[in-house]
């Protein structure tokens, strides 16, 4: 029995959070002089760097055309404002907060001026929300006349924006949107079904030279020609294994993908936490032990956080209550 389209991006979605606790968590050891990322566990990184969140931003596009028709452009918005810009505030302060608490424990020192720059250059992880934002912004406008247009639209704002990106100055609060919104465009652009040969050269072409932005930060030749490879053959690949029926380990997969939003927004408090209290109170500096350790908090703990925020009415920890619900405003505006 094939796999449902929802069931395999949340499937998808967990892989891909493994994937960037993993990277987190190995990179904070790196810092911490734990486990120096070299040899083999350099190829490793790089090679999940190279695709981990081009696949969020292709999975959220998935989800583009059905947000847009079933609630149009305002109410979309409305919608995103309140599960992506308000949990971009609160956990951008709450985490920057945290951070000057525990400044001298961290791996880097931080000021209250970082973080409150996070208006307009999202801090750490944070940067993913900013920019998936500014995605669903961009292609909405783009869409306002019909989706047909909007695929145009979309394609010629993203030949000009990594064009930008490679050639120009970045652009404070919006350099991030421009690498990342080709894979959001080809995400939106599978989810709409579009079986025409044209959509098909569309998006591999659209694939191949969003993929090329990953070279901007590559170190040497090898690096600059196996990149863009890497880029479309995890998502490929990703896309082919997790729709396969009866796949090992797919329910654990799923769970995770539920949870996606929750460890994203935790995960690296959840891992730093851990590598803190081992390295620094315990003297314990073992690299296997803290890879698993870091690991498994940065998983269990955001879930276990979300469960009982879930139990005590919280879900103002992930999405914006009723008083700040855009949503909730336009919806009023609309029956008025």
């Amino acid at each position: 029995m094939p796999v449902e389209r929802q069931q395999w991006i949340d499937r998808a979605k967990g892989f891909a959070i493994l994937l960037v606790v993993y990277g987190h968590v190995t990179r904070g050891m790196d810092k911490a002089g734990i486990m120096p990322l070299n040899g083999p566990l350099a190829v490793i990184d790089a090679a999940i760097y190279a695709f981990h969140m081009p696949l969020f931003f292709a999975l959220s596009g998935c989800l583009f055309c059905t947000a847009l028709r079933s609630k149009g452009p305002a109410l979309m918005l409305a919608n995103k404002w309140d599960s992506i810009i308000y949990p971009y505030v609160l956990w951008s302060l709450l985490h920057g907060g945290l951070e000057l608490v525990l400044d001298r424990w961290t791996n880097h020192a931080t000021s209250i001026g970082d973080v409150l720059s996070f208006v307009w250059r999202p801090r750490i992880h944070f940067w993913f929300l900013h920019a998936l934002f500014l995605c669903f912004l961009v292609q909405c406008a783009l869409s306002s006349r019909s989706l047909r247009h909007g695929y145009v639209g979309g394609l010629l704002f993203a030949i000009v924006g990594l064009a930008w990106a490679f050639l120009m100055p970045p652009i404070p609060g919006i350099s991030a949107l421009l690498p990342v919104f080709p894979f959001f465009l080809l995400g939106a652009i599978h989810g709409c079904e579009l079986r025409t040969s044209v959509a098909r050269y569309l998006a591999l072409g659209l694939a191949c030279a969003a993929a090329f932005v990953v070279i901007h930060a590559a170190p040497d030749a090898v690096a600059v020609a196996l990149a863009p490879s890497l880029t479309l053959l995890g998502i490929a690949a990703t896309c082919g294994l997790l729709t396969t029926p009866n796949m090992p380990g797919a329910s654990c997969l799923d769970l995770l993908g539920r949870y996606s939003f929750e460890i994203y927004l935790l995960h690296v408090i959840a891992a730093a936490g851990v590598r803190i209290i081992f390295q620094k109170f315990l003297g314990i500096s073992h690299p296997t032990l803290h890879v698993a350790l870091g690991i498994t908090a940065g998983i269990a703990l955001p879930m276990l956080t979300a469960r009982i925020c879930t139990r005590l009415g919280w879900e103002w920890c992930w999405k914006a209550p009723r008083w700040l619900s855009g949503e909730r405003l336009v919806r009023r505006l609309h029956d008025h």
